[in-house]
C-alpha cells in the first residue's frame, strides 16, 4: 500500500487542522520548455530594444525643443520688462575648459545691467547654466547661429556664473522691443538640436541616421521661437 503524501494545512473554524493529499497529476515546466521560454522572450527583447531607443531619443529632442522654447520667450520677457537687451548665450568649442558636458550642450540667459544691479559689472545672469538632456547636443550646422561671426558676444570676465576669465559666447540677442538683433543674418536664425556628443573636436552620432534633428527657427521682429515640424523624426 502506497502511502499518501500530505502538503497542506487547512485550518477549520473549529481549530482543527485538515491535511489534505497531494495531486501527482500536477506537474510543473520542464527544463526544455522553460529554455524555450527564455530563448523567445531574449529574441523580442532584441528587437525591441532598438525601437525603444530610438523613441527615447526621440523624445529626449523633443523635450530638449520645449524647454529651449521656453528659454528663448524667458529672455524675450526679459528684454520687455527691464527695457534691456537681453541674450541666450551657448558654450562652444571654447568653453572645454569648464567641462566636457559644456561644449555645445550648454546655455545661459542673461541681459544688460539695470541701475538696481551692482556696479562694475556689464551682464547679469538671469539663470544658471542649462543643460540639454544626456546625449542632446546643439548641431554646428553651417546655416545656424553658430557659424554667424556677428552673433559672437565678448563676456568679460566675472560677469556671468563660471567665466572667470571671461569667454565669447554665441548669443541671440533680444532687443527692448522683444525683437531679435543678432544674429543679423536672416539664413543664421536657426538651430538645430542632434542625437549625440562633441568629443575630441568633432561631433559624434548616437545613431546611425544623421537626418535625425530638429530645427527651431525666429522671428525676427517678435522675436518668437517655434520648432519646424518639417524637421520632426
Amino acid at each position: 500500500m502506497t502511502p499518501t503524501c500530505y502538503t497542506t494545512l487547512i485550518r477549520t473554524e473549529h481549530g482543527r487542522v485538515t491535511l489534505l493529499p497531494m495531486n501527482k497529476n500536477k506537474q510543473g515546466f520542464t527544463l526544455l520548455e522553460t529554455l524555450t521560454v527564455v530563448s523567445v522572450m531574449a529574441i523580442l527583447m532584441a528587437t525591441a530594444l532598438p525601437a525603444i531607443n530610438s523613441m527615447s531619443n526621440s523624445t529626449g529632442r523633443q523635450g530638449a525643443v520645449n524647454t529651449l522654447l521656453n528659454a528663448f520667450e524667458q529672455a524675450r520677457i526679459a528684454a520687455l520688462t527691464n527695457g534691456v537687451n537681453a541674450y541666450v548665450g551657448f558654450a562652444d568649442q571654447s568653453l572645454s575648459q569648464l567641462g566636457t558636458d559644456f561644449p555645445y550642450h550648454a546655455y545661459i540667459i542673461f541681459r544688460d545691467r539695470v541701475d538696481s544691479d551692482p556696479a562694475g559689472v556689464q551682464y547679469v545672469a538671469v539663470t544658471k547654466w542649462m543643460f540639454l538632456p544626456k546625449n542632446i547636443s546643439f548641431k554646428r550646422d553651417c546655416t545656424s547661429l553658430f557659424q554667424d561671426g556677428t552673433a559672437v558676444l565678448s563676456i568679460p570676465s566675472g560677469n556671468l556664473p563660471q567665466l572667470n576669465s571671461g569667454a565669447s559666447l554665441p548669443s541671440i540677442v533680444y532687443t527692448p522691443t522683444g525683437a531679435i538683433r543678432t544674429p543679423s543674418n536672416p539664413a543664421n536664425l536657426c538651430l538645430y538640436l542632434y542625437e549625440g556628443v562633441f568629443a575630441n573636436n568633432r561631433d559624434t552620432l548616437m545613431t546611425k541616421n544623421s537626418t535625425y534633428f530638429d530645427r527651431i527657427t525666429f522671428q525676427r521682429f517678435t522675436g518668437r521661437a517655434e520648432m519646424d515640424l518639417a524637421t520632426l523624426q
